[in-house]
């Protein structure tokens, strides 16, 4: 009966110190001492918060004691290379890093630390290795990995190596995708333009939109175009580039490089062979953005818009403006500002403009001014098309 107290005891602190080293590591400490386990959480718990503190001999001491109870345990072994780095004993502490990190690939510390460590080294093969591993067991590191990440773009294997990752859905590397549009374009377009993630694309939707209109704001317009095929797909790319209004030029998952209406006054409706019209009710007194897309016109060239207004109500005194921007990292830069006549029947119109030398994406916004009639002006853009035209000397003049 008294051994079997003896044991229930046993178990009871036994349990207690496991409770506690996981709840309130640094109380466990000062009960329970010569547990392992215990030791093992509380020099975690003072690497995961970062405490400055001495270290001591005797740090060192407990934690090889505490390695001989329990050989491996990931913790011990990772707090005992953290002693040889602060001691600036490097080798050591690499050697047991590695050896944690054996123990353990998902001991999210020990990589970290590696990752540090090679990326000082300059051995960037190595360093994506570790930030790999780290990111699947713990993506919420992404925001701290992904700059390093990018970093590392720069050499060659690591961005194979980021494309592998990509053939085989590793769950990171979307996210690293949008992170590089916004951050580092050439990286960014490097990975996206790879086979494994052009052959997965619908994966990467966003990143390709995104890569798309930034490449062309900063005047990379080849590079732009051939993400925007990948995004499109090259058999329907002149259709999804083209002015007028169908289901690619209007589709918002496209982004900026497609028509994206102002749905509190206008919205884009499917007609007939895959053609779609703006469909509009303004409020009297207000000018309001009925519509707009990013495209990429020809520099120093002449066009014409053509399109026909269906009025639903009386447009007499309602304009429309079309308004042409360059546009580009530094921002928007108009060229182009022309104002349709107002309409009060159904009718055609017509607009020219020239495209500045030096501005291939353009940023084109319908605007509608509404009248003083206290109606709202309702009416229908249908048939809208762009075309090259030619200009004379006078118009060709900045």
């Amino acid at each position: 009966m008294f051994f079997g107290m003896f044991l229930a005891f046993d178990a009871f602190v036994y349990s207690n110190a496991m409770n506690l080293r996981r709840s309130a590591p640094q109380t466990a400490y000062s009960l329970y001492r010569d547990n392992a386990g215990v030791i093992a959480a509380r020099y975690n718990d003072l690497a995961v918060k970062g405490e400055k503190r001495d270290i001591t001999e005797g740090d060192r001491l407990e934690l090889e004691k505490a390695l001989r109870a329990e050989p491996l345990n990931r913790m011990l072994v990772r707090s005992l290379a953290i002693w040889y780095d602060l001691n600036r004993q490097p080798k050591m502490a690499l050697a047991g890093m590695q050896i944690a990190s054996a123990v353990s690939r998902r001991d999210v510390l020990t990589q970290l630390w590696l990752v540090e460590y090679r990326l000082r080294e300059a051995k960037s093969g190595s360093a994506y290795r570790h930030i790999d591993v780290a990111l699947k067991v713990r993506p919420q590191l992404a925001s701290l990995l992904y700059p390093r990440l990018a970093t590392l773009m720069a050499d060659p294997l690591v961005s194979a190596n980021v494309a592998l990752s990509a053939k085989s859905d590793t769950r990171w590397v979307p996210g690293l995708a949008d992170y590089l549009v916004e951050q580092d374009l050439s990286a960014a377009y490097t990975l996206l333009n790879s086979p494994s993630v052009r052959a997965k694309s619908t994966s990467y939707t966003s990143a390709f939109r995104s890569l798309a209109h930034n490449l062309a704001r900063s005047g990379s317009i080849d590079r732009a175009r051939t993400i925007a095929e990948t995004l499109v797909s090259s058999k329907q790319y002149d259709q999804w580039a083209d002015f007028g209004l169908n289901r690619l030029s209007g589709d918002p998952d496209f982004g900026n490089l497609s028509w994206l209406s102002n749905t509190d006054y206008a919205s884009l409706v499917p007609t007939e062979r895959e053609q779609l019209e703006l469909q509009v009710s303004v409020p009297s007194d207000q000018t309001v953005e009925l519509m707009g897309r990013g495209i990429f016109l020809l520099p120093g060239a002449g066009y014409q818009i053509e399109g026909t207004i269906k009025p639903g109500s009386d447009l007499r005194d309602t304009q429309l403006q079309w308004i042409m921007a360059c546009w580009r990292n530094s921002g928007e830069e108009r060229y182009f500002a022309g104002k349709l006549p107002p309409l009060s029947t159904s009718g055609q119109f017509s607009l020219t403009f020239r495209v500045p030398d030096q501005c291939p994406y353009t940023k084109v916004v319908l605007q509608a001014l509404g009248g003083s009639s206290g109606i709202p002006a309702e009416f229908t853009l249908q048939s809208l098309k762009l075309k090259r035209v030619e200009l004379d000397a006078d118009e060709r003049r900045e």
